[in-house]
């Protein structure tokens, strides 16, 4: 069974990924390329983001009966 406070759960964590990636894309080009921090932490939270994502897809399938996903491409 899909526990809706888990999911909610991962899905605020994604708000919070995606609310620093929407502050880093604010940055004009050239100037957030020059910020190895800017940049470090925009590549940081892209993949945290798409692991939450991937995350709440393997919960679904696993609470739903689904077989455990080998590979992302499963999910």
């Amino acid at each position: 069974m899909v526990d809706p406070e888990k999911i909610s759960s991962m899905l605020e964590s994604l708000r919070g990924y995606l609310e620093i990636l929407r502050r880093h894309a604010a940055i004009p080009g050239d100037d957030f390329l020059d910020d190895r921090q800017a940049l470090d932490s925009a590549k940081y939270n892209f993949v945290i983001a798409i692991e939450c994502c991937l995350d709440v897809g393997n919960h679904i399938i696993a609470s739903e009966g689904g077989c455990a996903c080998l590979q992302t491409t499963e999910i």
